[in-house]
């Protein structure tokens, strides 16, 4: 059987065996002239076998090192094996290749030609040039981040969360940077590989600290599902919360004690004032008459304010009146309040 099989691949044509070879094939003489060229070769470079056959193939490379050919220097072992290069295709684009490249010899030993395999990796260069930039992006930023795949495997860490907790790619990230031996349940790795940007606050083991973690979606590698995690130290921006809502709730309640306190003497002071309008009304003058209705009314003003402060300190804000304000009525109350002082300083008020 092993016998027949032999016999059968010797007889095989060669040209039909390269073109089940993943890669551009090419066969030169010593003095690089191109004698075979296969239909990947076509399909990478765009030039056909016609438009090449009897050209140097010098002529198509791009860098100068191929002006120098490594494939005929007999101070150079061979097979050259995964040998980085350039070609320029028919449109004028340069292409970085990667190719193994042989001498052909003849049965007494004499060489007669070379032959290069090659495969494009133009895409894959542009790939590290884009991954080289987004780690320097990375890097440079001070918040640590890290890119976890969707199996929780940690892939990256920025310098930032290298100072923070180590290197320890390739672990999973609930290990690393919480110290679970499960996926945290609150995870939000469905959603942000859905689409979705998630905020989270925790503490990340060993630091202290606490972090708003912003998950996001990434393409990391080869990796077309992966998760960003950035994470921003806020333990000082909390201490700040939880201070001022302390700070509220005293100043809350220090509002509500001196309401209080300020609106108990009112009452009997409101009380005094209309015992003397209903039994000493009729001897008082106009004058007496007018001042008494003063003080009841600055009174039970005051008490209103006070009621309104109280409101303010339990929700927060003031409610917008339901009814148009008589702003006119208002202003004559403070003219009439401030009327001793106006003369005094013989203002004149106009209103509109």
């Amino acid at each position: 059987m092993t016998s027949e099989l032999n016999r059968l691949i010797a007889n095989y044509p060669l040209e039909t065996l390269l073109q089940f070879v993943p890669a551009g094939v090419f066969v030169v003489t010593p003095d690089h002239k191109i004698v075979y060229w296969s239909e990947e070769a076509e399909r990478i470079t765009g030039y056909t076998a016609a438009e090449v056959m009897g050209r140097s193939c010098l002529e198509l490379h791009g860098d100068s090192c191929c002006h120098d050919c490594e494939l005929f220097d007999g101070a150079v072992s061979k097979p050259l094996l995964k040998k980085s290069c350039a070609l320029i295709n028919k449109q004028g684009r340069r292409l970085m290749i990667n190719k193994n490249a042989d001498l052909l010899r003849a049965a007494d030993g004499t060489i007669v030609g070379g032959i290069e395999a090659f495969v494009d990796r133009t895409g894959l260069k542009e790939l590290e040039v884009e991954r080289d930039a987004l780690r320097s992006v990375l890097n440079g930023m001070t918040d640590p981040i890290y890119i976890c795949d969707r199996h929780y495997r940690l892939l990256f860490f920025n310098r930032a969360m290298d100072r923070l907790i180590g290197k320890m790619t390739d672990c999973p990230c609930y290990e690393v940077l919480y110290g679970l031996e499960h996926a945290c349940p609150d995870c939000p790795m469905d959603k942000v590989l859905a689409g979705e940007q998630c905020r989270q606050e925790v503490h990340l083991i060993g630091t202290g600290r606490t972090y708003e973690v912003l998950h996001s979606a990434c393409h990391f590698h080869q990796q077309p599902q992966c998760k960003l995690g950035v994470c921003r130290d806020i333990t000082e921006r909390l201490a700040i919360r939880q201070r001022l809502q302390q700070v509220n709730r005293e100043l809350d309640a220090f509002v509500s004690m001196v309401s209080h306190d300020l609106r108990s003497p009112l009452t009997p002071l409101i009380g005094y004032a209309e015992l003397l309008h209903e039994r000493y009304s009729a001897v008082l003058d106009d004058l007496g008459r007018e001042s008494v209705s003063e003080i009841r009314s600055t009174a039970e003003g005051m008490k209103d304010l006070l009621e309104d402060l109280l409101c303010l300190a339990r929700v927060g804000q003031v409610p917008v009146p339901a009814e148009p304000v008589a702003t006119l009525r208002v202003v004559a109350d403070v003219v009439a309040e401030l009327g001793e002082f106006i003369a005094r300083r013989q203002a004149r008020i106009d209103i509109g």
